[in-house]
Formats: C-alpha cells, structure tokens, sequence
C-alpha cells in the first residue's frame, strides 16, 4: 500500500513507521488513524522480515497529537457522536496494534511529544528520546480525559501519583525528568537518536522472534495476572520455545561457542 502522510521501511529485519507531516509537526489526522497506521500495522505483522519496529516523525518533532482540521471534527457539535466513536475505535486499533504486535516496538522520540502523539510514544515498548525531547499529557486543558491507551501506559510506567500528577495538570515533562521517572529507557543527543534507536533494533532481530513475542506476551499479561496464572502462561510458553529450531540453534550455538542465528522457526 502507498502511504501519504506516513513512510514505511523495512530493511534488515526492522521496520521504520515514520509519522511524515513534518510542516505540521506530524500531528495526527482521521486519515492516519483510521486507515494509515491501522494498515501499517497491519502490513508489519505478516511480515516475517520485519522483526522490530521503530516508530518516530520526520523532521524536528514526534507529534503534536490530533490536527486542526480533525479536532474541530470532533468538536462540532452537529457532527453527533457517530464520527467521534469512529475515530475513537480507530485509536483504539492502533494502540491494540502495537502492543499485540508480538514484535518489540521502539519509540524514537525526536522531539515534541504531546497529548495523543504522548499516548502513542507511550504505546511502544520502549523508549528513546532525544535531548530536546518535551513530554506533556494537555488533554486536560482541552477539557477532554486522556485517551490513546494514555490512562493504561502512563501509570504502569511512572506509578499513580506520578501519572495522576502529568495527566491532571498538563505540563511539560522535560528529558531529564522524563529519564528520572521511568518514563523513557534513555535519553540521548538528537544526532544520536535514529543511530542508537537502530543499534537497538538490530540487537533485538537478531534474537529468536518466537521468544520475543512471547516475553513480550508474558510481560504485559503480569501487569493483570497473579502469580499463579503467571507461572502457568511461563510452562505453556516454555513448552512452546522447546519445539522450536531456535531453541536447538541457541543450544548447539552455546556449545560450539559460537553466535547463534535464529530463523524464527
């Protein structure tokens, strides 16, 4: 599929979704949320050679969160609750997307990222931002409740006072804040943002796929399950990475003292 407000590339078993409305601070439209980033995500999970994602924007910032033209949409009041519910479900599949991805997705923050373009940094798995990166959650001051996952990432991340704190006062979260409190993996200089992200994402694909997807499953599933439930996904998901090739090639790798090369199978 040809994308007009968004890029896709992949290349060495790593996609890069690129949110490409750099003039407009790559702010979101209905467009990219009903039908570009649903179908992007989409085009990345049956692709077997796309093993990682990078998500960030072009140009000096990541995103503004919705556009003009989109929030007035929803503001307009004879428009009715039909379009709204629209856009909502459409946020809702692409912030499902990323995190049922079953590939580890990584959030190269290259500047402003401010209410839903904070909801979707924080839909990633992990998080890089740059130096001149500023966080802020505004949807308060626009008198709407935080949305695009915002209410579940944010206080997993930081904890609930801190996220109650960013969510209902809307101010700007600097870097150095933002990598005290847990809120990104690491804070680097804007030149150094796409090749460290990239480092990253190579030392990801070439782990084995099957036990990626499944770490990651594991992962999210703790923060709803008990101890015993977690203990029972942890054997089923073992059982499943001891059928695999992976699982033998990791073995035999460790033995000839070697580097293994997962085939995902």
């Amino acid at each position: 599929m040809s994308y007009q407000e968004i890029t896709l590339e992949v290349k060495d078993y790593i996609a890069t979704l690129t949110l490409n409305r750099p003039r407009q601070f790559n702010a979101l439209t209905s467009n990219m949320l009903t039908k570009e980033l649903p179908q992007a995500i989409a085009e990345i999970h049956g692709n077997e050679q796309a093993r990682v994602v990078i998500l960030t924007g072009a140009g000096r910032v990541f995103c503004t969160g919705a556009d003009k033209e989109l929030l007035t949409q929803l503001s307009d009041r004879e428009a009715g609750p039909a379009h709204r519910q629209i856009i909502m479900d459409a946020a809702a599949v692409v912030v499902k997307g990323l995190q049922g991805l079953g590939k580890p997705s990584i959030a190269a923050i290259n500047g402003l990222a401010v209410g839903a373009g904070f909801s979707l940094a924080l839909a990633c798995d992990l998080k890089i931002a740059s130096q001149r990166t500023k966080f802020a959650s505004l949807f308060i001051k626009r008198g709407l409740i935080a949305d695009c996952g915002l209410t579940y990432t944010l206080p997993r991340a930081v904890g609930l006072p801190k996220a109650l704190e960013i969510m209902l006062l809307g101010e700007p979260i600097e870097t150095a804040e933002a990598e005290r409190i847990g809120l990104v993996n690491r804070v680097v200089t804007s030149e150094e943002l796409l090749p460290v992200s990239l480092e990253l994402a190579g030392k990801l694909a070439k782990l084995p796929p099957i036990a990626i997807r499944l770490h990651k499953e594991a992962a999210y599933r703790s923060l709803t399950s008990d101890l015993a439930s977690q203990l029972d996904f942890e054997t089923r998901a073992q059982l499943t990475c001891f059928q695999t090739e992976d699982f033998q090639e990791g073995i035999k790798s460790f033995l000839e003292k070697r580097e293994p090369e997962f085939k995902g199978k």
